[in-house]
């Protein structure tokens, strides 16, 4: 059969012993051939005690693993659990779920000490807003810790059509981006 197979023997020994299940019978032992005669009256043979039909070895320590399996959580001991764990796999610790790590936090926007000496004339509005905002260098004024007022880089191909004068004005004077050319002066 199946079981005979799949169970462990602790699994056995304890269906056997307390379910009456998965109990090895033993065959009849064959029958033995008579004594020779002998002269005179042998003496009365004592029998040894057949052995039981279900020899388990006691493993429980008196735990009952199905009884109030329902509630094991709350209502078992801890010695129970380990026991009925380890040996009817019932009460065991459930593992937490596995959390997904975290993806690695994004690199920084800008790097605040590149060329934070002239930072003032080299750094962009956008820059400076950030490097303000997220480790306190490059604020001026405050203004730099505020929103921009225009992306310079939302239509920067058509710029001189595309754009406002006001768009313009502030591209040119904070992000040297839509200036208008200017005439060469010329020399006298």
């Amino acid at each position: 059969e199946a079981w005979q197979a799949l169970w462990s023997p602790p699994k056995k020994a304890w269906c056997c012993e307390f379910a009456q299940r998965g109990c090895w019978v033993l065959p009849a032992p064959k029958p033995q051939p008579p004594p020779p005669p002998q002269p005179h009256p042998p003496p009365c043979p004592t029998q040894p005690a057949p052995p039981p039909l279900c020899p388990v070895p006691r493993l429980s320590p008196g735990f009952d693993c199905g009884a109030d399996f329902a509630n094991w959580g709350s209502n078992w001991s801890e010695d129970k659990k380990k026991w009925c764990c380890q040996h009817a796999v019932r009460g065991c610790p459930v593992p937490p779920p596995h959390l997904p790590t975290p993806p690695p936090a994004p690199p920084p926007a800008f790097d605040c000490g590149a060329e934070f000496a002239n930072w003032s004339a080299a750094w962009s509005f956008a820059k400076k807003a950030w490097c303000c905002q997220h480790t306190g260098k490059g604020c001026d004024d405050g203004r730099a810790c505020v929103a921009e007022p225009y992306d310079c880089q939302e239509g920067l191909q058509q710029w001189n059509a595309a754009w406002s004068s006001a768009k313009k004005a502030w591209c040119c004077h904070y992000e040297g981006k839509g200036c208008q050319a200017q005439p060469c002066p010329t020399a006298q």
